[in-house]
């Protein structure tokens, strides 16, 4: 799956976080979690809310409802 492919050939998009929510790329976190790679985060400078983002981000997908996940402190 998607942790064997990032293992494969790395991480080709960064999570968006705000602060330390991720705002879009939670398969990607996981699988790099799974995978033993360090996830390549970007921080989010938008304005909007958190919930807006994702929203504007997944218009296109189905709609699924997955719980937040936050990224562990260093």
């Amino acid at each position: 799956g998607l942790s064997e492919d990032i293992r494969m050939h790395g991480q080709k998009e960064p999570i968006i976080l705000r602060e330390r929510l991720i705002l879009d790329g939670r398969n990607r976190y996981l699988s790099c979690v799974k995978a033993g790679i360090e996830p390549i985060g970007e921080h989010c400078r938008g304005t909007e809310l958190p919930e807006e983002f994702v929203v504007s981000r997944n218009l296109r997908q189905p709609p699924t409802f997955h719980p937040p996940i936050y990224i562990r402190e260093q």
